[in-house]
């Protein structure tokens, strides 16, 4: 491998690409490259080329455009597979997945400001213009997990992290204000669970709930999202919110969560009503 790649200064600009080509989904040709990473293309041909050496970038012999290659995959995958909350989950995920015929069920992690999807059970296509799959990031203020998540955070971190950058309007419905979002996470965290009303997409409803680790950490989110043409907001949140935050409780306890932590976090919801 290049020895420049071991330079932290390389290694970030490395690491900067594959995040590029990750976020855009598709290939990407040399010039576009250094535009959307802001690197000059020469550094972008340089780390390219050590990139594709290594197996984790790809180019097309014909158009000269990059890809992800399988070594990222495989990164993917072995990180995948060393999140005990994935698995612990699965088991309750199909159950949710067996009570909502119509819908469908995935589970999310917070890597700073976006919700990375983990796992996903598709029992239908529903016909929106987002594509979500196992890898899928999303900003977390437009999506029912990402907001469990940042609800379950202490205040000062939450409050931390959404003002990193702007809050980006999916749909017509997306909270762009930093305001009405807080007051939003206030809600959630006084009813336990976060709803997504065609907030990332038209045409979609989902509700979800923040799963713990033994620290009362958020180790993930679980959500159930159905078309918004079939069901409510007011349907979704009688049917559906029981049941993911029982799914969303079990799954903290098997990783740890005491009795205890579970009643700090109820009187810190009472403490966030009244404030």
């Amino acid at each position: 491998m290049n020895r420049q790649v071991h330079e932290p200064g390389s290694l970030r600009r490395g690491l900067a690409l594959l995040s590029c080509l990750g976020r855009e989904g598709r290939p990407i040709g040399l010039s576009e490259l250094a535009a959307v990473s802001g690197l000059d293309k020469a550094t972008v041909h340089r780390l390219a080329r050590t990139l594709v050496e290594s197996g984790y970038l790809t180019q097309d012999p014909d158009t000269r455009s990059y890809s992800l290659g399988l070594r990222v995959l495989d990164l993917g995958f072995a990180t995948l597979a060393t999140l005990d909350v994935r698995q612990l989950a699965l088991p309750y995920m199909r159950a949710l997945a067996g009570q909502f015929d119509r819908a469908s069920v995935s589970m999310s992690v917070l890597d700073g400001t976006d919700a990375i999807y983990i796992e996903r059970i598709s029992q239908r296509r529903i016909s929106v213009n987002v594509d979500v799959q196992v890898g899928s990031r999303i900003p977390a203020h437009c999506t029912s997990m990402g907001k469990a998540l940042l609800a379950a955070l202490p205040v000062a971190e939450s409050r931390a992290l959404i003002r990193q950058r702007p809050l980006e309007a999916w749909t017509s419905r997306t909270l762009t204000s930093v305001t009405r979002l807080e007051a939003e996470l206030k809600h959630v965290r006084s009813v336990g669970y976060a709803v997504n009303d065609e907030e990332t997409a038209l045409g979609l409803r989902s509700l979800a709930a923040a799963v713990r680790d033994a620290d009362g950490r958020p180790a993930a989110a679980l959500n159930v999202a159905m078309a918004a043409a079939e069901v409510s907001l007011s349907e979704l949140v009688d049917a559906v919110a029981p049941a993911v935050v029982e799914a969303a409780a079990n799954i903290s306890r098997h990783l740890g969560l005491s009795g205890a932590a579970a009643a700090g976090d109820s009187q810190q919801r009472a403490e966030a009503v009244a404030r």
